[in-house]
């Protein structure tokens, strides 16, 4: 029965959203391709700037740490902590030990994880309770009244 209702929920949303013209699916489709990528390549910067102002050599290619990203990416769903916490880190440790060294590693790895992890929380509670505190918003409210204006039983207006 939860699942029902949660699939019915989604066929809501989803419809909310093709209502407002398929356009905004394919950007929605594209922002997520192109977030996922962006995302996945921080750490390799993050490495290339500390491998060159600490005069250290980056023995690793975007490819294979974006390759070793995705692949713990697949399993870190898999680790029943809060944002895969302690086992991305271990992992990326692990990983690229070979082509990293540890201390360039180390402090690569703490600044992706608060760039990536941290960062996002914080920024995106400021601005939720910013948008909040200006609108006077109340998601029951705006809920209840998207379900109702934007559902498919009120299709016939």
């Amino acid at each position: 029965e939860i699942l029902r209702e949660k699939f019915e929920e989604f066929h809501k949303y989803m419809y909310i959203l093709w209502r407002k013209g398929p356009q905004f699916m394919i950007l929605d489709v594209f922002l997520a391709i192109s977030f996922s990528f962006v995302f996945k390549f921080i750490l390799y910067f993050i490495l290339v700037g500390i491998a060159s102002s600490s005069g250290e050599v980056l023995n690793a290619s975007l490819i294979e740490i974006w390759g070793i990203q995705e692949l713990l990416y697949l399993v870190a769903y898999y680790v029943p902590s809060p944002g895969a916490s302690g086992a991305m880190e271990a992992g990326l440790f692990f990983m690229l030990d070979g082509s990293v060294s540890e201390s360039m590693l180390g402090v690569g790895i703490a600044v992706w994880r608060i760039l990536t992890y941290h960062l996002i929380i914080v920024v995106g509670t400021i601005v939720f309770l910013g948008i909040k505190k200006l609108r006077n918003y109340s998601y029951e409210e705006t809920n209840k009244q998207d379900l109702q204006n934007g559902s498919p039983e009120n299709n016939n207006q």
